[in-house]
């Protein structure tokens, strides 16, 4: 009995890409599992290995981080039993002052302003709160303890939410070093400098300091006195005094400002129109005083 070769050699290749199929899928099928269901739980998954069938287990009682490893409970949550601690838990020195204020610039200053007293970028650009940034400018945080601001940063108040995530233990004592400084140096007074400074240094410091209960007068000229023509009132406009002008330099008619080797400026008053719809900028309807040019009918106009 004689078979053809070629439909022999055909049968065999169709049985060779079945099987090569067959072995090819059942390899990937394979892997695809392996890689898709490892022989590992993620945080909070279900798991029938632990009786409780939760994948994420408890902290071990009477344990905690190494990372954090301390018996000082106060460094760490800013209370004494129930109060807060009023005094730092390590003494703050210079390199800690500049730190804080480094850390304060970063997270604080947004909300509370650089100066502490509540007007920062967020506030000033009109940030929707619920209720405004606190300004440690007032008599209720100057006295409050220090411990009170780490555990605010430590687990935030109102709107501010918690940067414990963000800000290290001891860098929320050293921000809470600044706070103090800042208030500090918004509410000095002349009692409060030192044996170090220096006669010549008080006195400039004083020339600073507005004494208490000073009224607010605004700068008169040395020359005038009642009755003469410097102190009776006039009609001219309120000319704001920029810096290098002279507050008390004399005016000009219509109230402009002479400035010093500059020509005096004439200010006009607007005229009622012409004939024929014009406009005269001098004073009066008729011609300009300051050119003497005659308004033009239809519409012209003269610029005096």
């Amino acid at each position: 009995m004689r078979v053809n070769t070629g439909i022999l050699k055909g049968v065999r290749r169709k049985l060779a890409a079945v099987a090569g199929s067959a072995i090819g899928l059942t390899l990937l099928t394979g892997c695809h599992m392996d890689m898709w269901i490892q022989p590992k739980v993620k945080p909070l998954q279900q798991s029938d290995f632990f009786a409780d069938g939760q994948a994420s287990r408890p902290r071990v009682e009477n344990t905690m981080d190494r990372t954090h490893f301390s018996t000082d409970s106060t460094r760490y949550t800013g209370f004494v039993g129930a109060k807060n601690v009023d005094e730092f838990p390590f003494t703050i020195t210079r390199e800690d002052m500049k730190r804080g204020q480094e850390r304060f610039n970063i997270f604080c200053s947004p909300c509370h302003g650089a100066l502490g007293n509540g007007n920062g970028m967020i506030a000033m650009r009109g940030f929707s709160l619920r209720r405004m940034p606190a300004s440690y400018q007032t008599d209720k945080l100057r006295k409050a303890p220090v411990g009170h601001f780490y555990d605010v940063i430590t687990h935030g108040f109102g709107t501010m939410y918690s940067y414990a995530s963000r800000v290290e233990p001891d860098d929320r004592w050293r921000i809470t070093a600044y706070i103090r400084a800042l208030q500090r140096s918004q509410n000095a007074t002349l009692t409060d400098l030192g044996p170090d400074v220096t006669p010549e240094q008080r006195k400039q410091i004083e020339s600073f300091v507005k004494p208490a209960g000073a009224p607010a007068t605004a700068p008169t000229s040395p020359t005038s006195t009642p009755g003469s023509p410097a102190s009776q009132p006039t009609t001219s406009t309120t000319i704001p005094v920029v810096p290098g002008s002279q507050p008390n330099a004399p005016t000009q008619p219509g109230g402009a400002t002479a400035q010093p080797n500059k020509p005096p400026t004439n200010t006009m008053t607007p005229a009622p129109p012409s004939v024929g719809g014009g406009t005269s900028s001098g004073m009066g309807s008729g011609t300009s005083p300051s050119t003497g040019a005659t308004p033009q009918a239809g519409g012209g106009r003269t610029n005096g």
